[in-house]
């Protein structure tokens, strides 16, 4: 009885060895691998990083689904209406970040920082943002980095909206299909009415039904459909937006009522501009 459960005890013990061998490679020539001997923390240090995007972000975000979760969706933006909440985010997750935007004389600090624009800033807004990171304490005098970056967003008159009759990326008419039936072409128009008002619409999205201005909120480079009360048009619900690398393509992706409360079906809008 004790012989076996000495050999056991050997078993064990091998194991438990062979793992460490295993788990600490002495001839692991990777030095950014932690498993392995030679490995070396100042290696995988990222220095700072101060780049940094500048979103429109909707605060109408609605539940196309109908399942509780928002669309929640961040765009992108160098040009942006005055009257407008703007959203700075540094790209790198990981350190410590100053703002200093406009001639605001306030400074901003932490990763995001939300700010409105008033009806007055027009032309050019100069954004730095400063960003310091913390690295190992391996890596001598090159264990602390900073960053500094400056970006010029522009921002256009918010009456800009009701002068231009294409103010937006996707104003026009787009000819295309839906993905799950790409034989059935059609075409759908986003018109502007140029008075004192902004008038926006969407029509034929779903096919014969109008979206009015208030069923939308439209940008320079993107559309959010929210006509959730339209019960003949199937409470259409969604997001659009023109393609970057190819500003004549349309992609719509939208949700629709199916047979049977509270069922909703996704769809997939691809078009080429028309005019």
């Amino acid at each position: 009885m004790n012989s076996m459960h000495n050999f056991i005890k050997i078993i064990t013990v091998i194991l438990v060895l062979s793992f460490i061998v295993i788990g600490c490679d002495k001839d692991c020539p990777d030095n950014k691998n932690p498993r392995c001997e030679n490995y070396d923390p100042c290696s995988v240090y990222v220095p700072a990083s101060s780049d940094f995007d500048a979103m429109i972000i909707p605060l109408q975000q609605p539940d196309c689904q109908r399942n509780g979760v928002l669309m929640n969706y961040e765009h992108v933006e160098d040009t942006i209406f005055a009257r407008s909440d703007v959203y700075f985010r540094a790209k790198d997750s990981l350190g410590t970040f100053t703002w200093k935007i406009g001639t605001d004389p306030k400074i901003f600090t932490g990763r995001e920082v939300k700010l409105f624009f008033p009806a007055h800033i027009i032309g050019n807004v100069q954004v730095t943002l400063y960003s310091e990171k913390q690295g190992p304490s391996q890596c001598s005098d090159n264990n602390y980095t900073r960053d500094t970056l400056t970006k010029s967003i522009h921002f256009l008159p918010d009456s800009y909206r009701a002068q231009d009759t294409k103010w937006s990326n996707l104003h026009g008419e787009w000819k295309g299909v839906n993905s799950d039936a790409p034989k059935d072409t059609f075409t759908i128009d986003i018109p502007h009415i140029t008075n004192d008002l902004i008038n926006d619409y969407l029509n034929n999205l779903p096919v014969g039904c109008q979206n009015e201005f208030l069923d939308i909120y439209l940008e320079r480079k993107f559309i959010i459909i929210r006509a959730v009360g339209k019960i003949s048009c199937k409470n259409p619900c969604g997001l659009g937006y023109v393609l970057d690398e190819d500003p004549n393509t349309i992609v719509i992706d939208y949700w629709l009522d199916g047979q049977t409360f509270p069922e909703r079906i996704q769809k997939k809008f691809i078009g080429k501009r028309v005019n």
